[in-house]
């Protein structure tokens, strides 16, 4: 039973970091599963570490996730994808040592795996510049034509990821003037 809760844990953090259903929401349903998973069975890895992935994506809480992460690696030292989660979510924390360390180990554990997958003598240590926030092609065709609507999805991206949330909310409501039920509205 706790393996059905796990899987309909994954299933709603899926479509909450694909944006295919509303991401707060869904993430709340996932970690709704996940927590019922673990009072069935407390010792399922994959659990622990799939709630590690929203309390640290979702809920912003490094404090929890890392538990999470550790008590998943306590009980399954030998699944790549437990690994592999707390690799990316390292990552995601700039600890890129450790990531490196814990996605090594999960390629080393199963090479098939696709989300620890990297090209050989592909090191994490080149840390990516900081974006600059200066016009780019998409977003001077999001200003000058009203039927590029479509620009302002990757210019709204670039203005959350160099700083600028304001800027990118005006982006993402542009955006969903037009066709409401797109992507990334």
């Amino acid at each position: 039973m706790a393996a059905a809760h796990v899987g309909l844990g994954r299933a709603w953090l899926n479509l909450a970091t694909g944006w295919h259903h509303e991401p707060a929401i869904a993430a709340e349903h996932a970690a709704e599963a996940l927590r019922h998973a673990l009072e069935l069975d407390p010792a399922h890895a994959v659990a622990h570490a799939l709630l590690g992935a929203i309390q640290n994506q979702f809920e912003r809480d490094w404090v929890a996730a890392e538990p999470s992460f550790r008590r998943a690696l306590a009980l399954a030292p030998e699944q790549a994808f437990v690994h592999s989660a707390y690799g990316s979510h390292l990552l995601m924390r700039e600890r890129f040592d450790r990531a490196e360390s814990e996605l090594m180990l999960a390629r080393r554990l199963d090479p098939q795996y696709v989300n620890s997958a990297r090209p050989p003598g592909e090191p994490l240590r080149h840390r990516p510049r900081p974006l600059r926030r200066r016009p780019t092609r998409s977003s001077r065709c999001a200003t000058s034509r009203p039927r590029a609507w479509r620009a302002n999805s990757p210019s709204a991206v670039v203005s959350l990821a160099s700083g600028d949330p304001e800027a990118a909310v005006a982006e993402y409501a542009q955006l969903c003037e037009h066709p409401p039920d797109s992507p990334g509205c």
